[in-house]
C-alpha cells in the first residue's frame, strides 16, 4: 500500500499533459518536463521530508531507468535539491558511462522565492548544472498582477525581467565563488 502523500494523482492520465515515446523502451514521458511532483499529485505537509530523503534517490533512479532504456538527453532537468551531495549524485548519474557532456538544470517547482534562490546557489556549486529553467517563480505573480489590472504590461515584463534577472546573478555568483574556492 503506498502511504496517501505519495499516491499517484488520479487524474495524471486525463489528457491534460501531453506526453511523447522516448527511447527504445516505449517508455511515455511528459513532453515538458520530467518533474517528478506530477507522480504523486500535489505537494503537502511531507514536502520537506520528501525532498530531502525521498525525491533525491528517485531522481537518480529515474535518469538511471531511463538512460538504460535508451533517453540520452543532452539536458536533464532536475527540481530543486537542497543538498550539494544530492546536486553531485545527480551529476554523477547523469554523466555515468562516459556521457561526460551531458549537463544538469535546476526547474522552480514554482516554489517560492528564496527557496529557489537556496536551490540555485547549491546546484551552481556543483561542475554539471550548467543552468536553470525557472518559469512560474519568475512570471507568476507579475502575470497576475497584469491580469489583475494592478500593473501595467510593461511593470510585468520589468517585474519578470527584474527577477529573472536575480536568478542569473545568484546562480553566476555561485558558480564564481566554488571555482575561486576549488
Amino acid at each position: 500500500m503506498v502511504p496517501e502523500q505519495f499516491a499517484a494523482d488520479p487524474k495524471r492520465y486525463d489528457g491534460r499533459m501531453q506526453y511523447r515515446r522516448c527511447g527504445r523502451s516505449g517508455l511515455d514521458l511528459p513532453a515538458i518536463s520530467l518533474g517528478l511532483w506530477q507522480n504523486f499529485g500535489s505537494v503537502d505537509a511531507f514536502e520537506t521530508t520528501y525532498d530531502r530523503l525521498m525525491r533525491p534517490s528517485l531522481v537518480l533512479q529515474a535518469i538511471r531507468t531511463l538512460q538504460d532504456a535508451g533517453v540520452e538527453p543532452d539536458v536533464w532537468k532536475v527540481e530543486g535539491l537542497d543538498r550539494r551531495q544530492d546536486c553531485e549524485h545527480v551529476v554523477a548519474t547523469a554523466r555515468r558511462g562516459g556521457r561526460n557532456e551531458v549537463g544538469c538544470i535546476v526547474l522552480g517547482r514554482n516554489a517560492e522565492r528564496g527557496r529557489v534562490l537556496r536551490w540555485l546557489q547549491t546546484a551552481a556549486s556543483v561542475p554539471g548544472f550548467i543552468g536553470f529553467a525557472i518559469g512560474r517563480t519568475t512570471f507568476w505573480d507579475a502575470v497576475a498582477a497584469y491580469v489583475a489590472k494592478q500593473v501595467t504590461r510593461q511593470e510585468a515584463a520589468w517585474l519578470i525581467a527584474r527577477r529573472y534577472r536575480e536568478w542569473a546573478i545568484v546562480f553566476e555568483q555561485a558558480r564564481r565563488s566554488h571555482a575561486g574556492a576549488a
